[in-house]
């Protein structure tokens, strides 16, 4: 697993998010015991088709956020901030609680470094990814990891999950580091008890060759992975480090786990994209993705864009318009639409 090209790895948190996003969506919230198992990686949300949730969503608001603002955090949040109002407006299906909320506070004025609530939600650790990308200093990294994990959540928790998520990026773009290394940067994370703590039983599962569902039963969940910060991020840093650079296998460890497989999902594409690079995930996987306004050419585009050696100073970038709003708009009705029907399925398959 070689350092590659930055552009190459920056797509590949973009695409390797929405795959694990799109490939868990339809799973999302169901137990272990009612998914296929094995798990069959195919797109099946529509007609053979898939299409993305908030967490990719998420992940593109930062990345058009630097791409307009560069690394200035005050004015990165600044323009975060505007587009994740706007986001909200579009009434996104499946929008998380506390995300929710904070973008109301964010309509009703006040202040980004303020508008988080206090949840330990996992949305700051699907998005924090792309940070761990950007190849910056750990210190100027971490800065703009949480800043963004404020805007959102206040919870110290979901700032850990967002950090150890980063450094794991980061640590794969840069270098084939052993797991041993990327765990001991893991727990680097927070000296708070909580937080050992769950270093701790990750390392001891990853040391003993547990596989995914005995080290989510050591958790509490063997019904199905919850969207707090301390289950999701954990189960998702497991499921990559015990199977990379292996794509495949870790993506079809984390669905058969149930519960939030979009987000688990989505940090685990994060880590594979960032490892193995865009040009190594599977492309009829991303191809059958059909997502609009925020599609995988967008996706690739945007990616490219953020790799180019210039692009902090590219004016031209920052001015290119990110998407048709008024499409979003339209879109979400009709995956809300969709998402009624899967639940209606479920219903009467039970």
């Amino acid at each position: 697993m070689p350092a590659g090209d930055p552009s190459d790895r920056i797509t590949g948190v973009l695409l390797g998010t929405a795959l694990g996003d799109s490939l868990g969506l339809p799973t999302e919230n169901m137990s272990p015991t009612k998914i296929a198992q094995p798990v069959v990686l195919q797109q099946r949300f529509w007609f053979g088709r898939g299409v993305v949730s908030d967490d990719t969503e998420h992940a593109m608001i930062v990345a058009a956020s630097l791409l307009e603002a560069g690394l200035d955090d005050k004015k990165l949040i600044r323009v975060m901030a505007r587009k994740f109002r706007w986001w909200f407006a579009a009434l996104p299906p499946g929008v998380g609680w506390a995300t929710a909320r904070a973008c109301l506070r964010l309509w009703w004025g006040i202040s980004p470094a303020r508008s988080g609530v206090f949840s330990a939600g996992n949305g700051p650790a699907v998005r924090s990814g792309l940070f761990g990308a950007l190849g910056l200093p750990s210190m100027q990294r971490r800065s703009l990891v949480a800043a963004s994990t404020r805007m959102t959540h206040s919870d110290p928790r979901a700032l850990w999950a967002a950090q150890a998520i980063a450094d794991v990026v980061a640590m794969e773009c840069e270098t084939a580091a052993a797991q041993a290394a990327l765990l001991n940067t893991i727990t680097a994370v927070a000296p708070d008890e909580e937080w050992q703590k769950v270093c701790v039983t990750l390392r001891d599962h990853l040391e003993r060759g547990s596989d995914a569902a005995t080290y989510a039963a050591a958790l509490g969940l063997a019904n199905g992975v919850t969207g707090y910060a301390l289950h999701s991020a954990p189960v998702a840093l497991f499921c990559w480090l015990r199977y990379r650079p292996d794509f495949a296998t870790a993506m079809r460890a984390a669905l058969q786990l149930g519960g939030d497989t979009d987000s688990v999902g989505a940090m685990v594409g994060a880590m594979a994209g960032a490892s193995i690079g865009a040009l190594a995930l599977p492309a009829t996987l991303i191809d059958t993705i059909v997502d609009w306004p925020i599609s995988v050419a967008l996706i690739r585009q945007t990616g490219h864009l953020l790799g180019a050696p210039a692009w902090r100073d590219d004016a031209i970038a920052r001015r290119r318009r990110w998407y048709f709003w008024p499409g979003q708009l339209v879109r979400n009705v009709v995956v809300f639409g969709t998402c009624v029907v899967h639940l209606l399925r479920r219903a009467v398959r039970r």
